[in-house]
């Protein structure tokens, strides 16, 4: 959906955007802001621990 949304941003003249949470290791998302020369300045993770 992005990918389609963004070259319409451009053209009106957005200079930046906020995204929702996101983790920092998922680069199909990650990917979809390259155009906008995006800045990570808050990150996610998540921890996995097996529980017996």
């Amino acid at each position: 959906l992005f990918a389609d949304l963004i070259p319409w941003y451009q053209k009106y003249g957005f200079e930046w955007g906020e995204t929702q949470v996101e983790l920092e290791t998922n680069a199909g998302v990650q990917g979809q802001w390259g155009a906008l020369n995006p800045v990570m300045h808050k990150r996610r993770k998540c921890y996995k621990k097996i529980i017996e």
